[in-house]
């Protein structure tokens, strides 16, 4: 039980009892799916006379991104999205 292992028992007031709950709910939104869509965006060109779209593109820059969307199980809509920048 996390009261016992982190001391917020009974005689605690009831708002640092809930700290926990509160700060696990601010982590993402309720009621929504929450989707992360991991993208790579690629520039370059085909080789001439190219015959394969796998094997004759060459790459000249590429982009990373983690995009997170949160849709509104109940409407459909979106109620948030992040794009960022992947530094490696």
């Amino acid at each position: 039980m996390i009261a016992n292992q982190t001391g917020l028992g009974v005689t605690v007031p009831k708002t640092q009892r809930e700290s926990i709950a509160r700060a696990f709910g601010e982590m993402a939104q309720t009621r929504t799916w929450n989707l992360l869509i991991d993208l790579v965006a690629q520039t370059g060109y085909y080789k001439p006379n190219a015959t394969s779209l796998q094997n004759d593109f060459v790459v000249k820059g590429e982009e990373h991104y983690w995009v997170h969307v949160a849709i509104d199980r109940f409407t459909n809509q979106v109620v948030e999205k992040r794009i960022e920048l992947v530094k490696e």
